[in-house]
């Protein structure tokens, strides 16, 4: 019995402090900074065309938008990864944004838009937001680009408002396939993921080290929503067998493949190449760019090929 009563006491300690070390990795770290200083920091990660900032209001929440470069080419919304926002695809950005308009979106849950809320499934809420900036903004027919979890709500948005897009790049994306890495499994846990970026792993996705150009602009404006963060998105995408129903792109997919562009590193752990190439087998339309040596972050590691990339697909 004592032994038991122990057991249960470390037990309960260990929930206790597991509890404490969420909470902790949850709670704001720069609770007051203004968004125009978030700005400014995004501003200063640019090369190119400076970046025009950008509000709408929706049902949903408030989305920030980064506005750039001009051209007589469809507009390309962009869309960046779990736990970034577009100002850390500065490089590649400013390669799109050299002969085209480039609109690119905070999702909710990133950047300077409103914290991602309530516990359902997110894709009805990302998708309903990026179709108010293209519609209000009377941008549609528009070129869609997406990174990963970007790439998710980018393909929802084509399936479910295909009239609104021109053309489609998934970067690496989430939902292609069914199945997902069995580390992905630790995020039905809540706030593992928060624990995770706070240590270590979400430092390198969000860059929270800073630069030669100051302070990563997507982990201040992250530390300003942390305990709304899209972190918190993924115990809603996944079971403990793969993904939701909801979160997978094919077959629905399949229907526009001959609008689909998937760009994907031969080395990517995050979301592995191998099993979406044997789905990607029932779609011949579709188009796969496979990167030799590139993993999950190929925007980061090559923006210029990349960049190239998806201008001869978009431009074809």
């Amino acid at each position: 019995m004592n032994r038991s009563l122990r057991a249960g006491a470390g037990a309960g300690l260990l929930a206790l402090a597991y509890a404490a070390a969420v909470a902790g990795a949850r709670r704001p770290r720069r609770a007051g900074l203004s968004e125009a200083s978030v700005e400014a920091a995004m501003d200063r990660q640019f090369q190119g065309t400076a970046p025009r900032h950008r509000y709408l209001g929706s049902a949903g929440g408030r989305t920030h938008l980064i506005d750039m470069g001009a051209g007589p080419r469809a507009t390309l919304v962009f869309l960046s990864g779990m736990g970034g926002c577009p100002a850390a695809y500065h490089d590649l950005l400013d390669e799109l944004s050299r002969d085209r308009r480039v609109v690119a979106v905070d999702r909710f849950g990133t950047g300077l838009s409103t914290g991602l809320r309530g516990q359902g499934h997110p894709r009805n809420s990302w998708v309903g937001q990026v179709e108010a900036v293209v519609t209000s903004l009377g941008l549609a027919p528009v070129d869609l680009v997406g990174h990963s979890l970007g790439g998710f709500v980018a393909g929802a948005l084509a399936v479910e408002r295909p009239e609104l897009v021109r053309r489609v790049v998934l970067l690496s994306p989430v939902g292609v396939v069914r199945d997902h890495p069995w580390s992905w499994t630790p995020a039905l846990l809540p706030g593992a993921l928060h624990l995770a970026a706070a240590l270590a792993w979400g430092r390198h996705l969000t860059g929270a080290a800073e630069g030669p150009a100051g302070p990563d602009p997507c982990q201040l404006a992250a530390d300003r929503w942390w305990g709304d963060s899209d972190l918190n998105s993924i115990a809603r995408l996944i079971g403990p067998r793969g993904f939701r129903q909801e979160t997978l792109l094919l077959p629905e997919l399949g229907l526009l493949q001959d609008r689909i562009c998937l760009i994907w590193g031969d080395r990517d752990r995050q979301v592995p190449l191998q099993a979406a190439q044997r789905e990607l087998l029932s779609y011949p339309a579709l188009h796969l760019e496979v990167l030799p040596g590139a993993g999950h972050l190929v925007p980061f590691e090559r923006p210029g090929e990349v960049a190239q990339a998806i201008r001869g697909w978009l431009d074809a």
